[in-house]
């Protein structure tokens, strides 16, 4: 029961990530938030264990993407959901500087 249920759910999210990713664009919905990398996680997971390869490339690419996303050219970190949201088509929130 537990097994069918995991399916379920992860093959919602792959479908939720086939619907929303575009080229330039590899998210499950139109909105990064924080805690982005938990979608991409469970995707892995679920696809080794099940196993589905099409969930594991969805996780790794969406994973690759975001990490991407949020590294500054300097090659530091920078967070979604530090200071506002990062939604398709509108340019990324500024980060909160340390005086804010």
């Amino acid at each position: 029961m537990a097994n069918q249920v995991s399916e379920e759910l992860a093959g919602r999210l792959l479908k939720l990530y086939q619907s929303n990713r575009l080229e330039d664009w590899r998210w499950f919905e139109r909105k990064l938030t924080y805690c982005n990398a938990a979608l991409s996680h469970a995707l892995l997971i679920c696809g080794k264990s099940i196993p589905n390869s099409t969930m594991t490339d969805a996780g790794l690419e969406s994973l690759h993407w975001l990490t991407d996303l949020q590294c500054a050219s300097e090659g530091h970190f920078v967070p979604i959901g530090s200071n506002g949201f990062y939604e398709f088509g509108n340019e990324r929130a500024p980060l909160r500087s340390a005086a804010d």
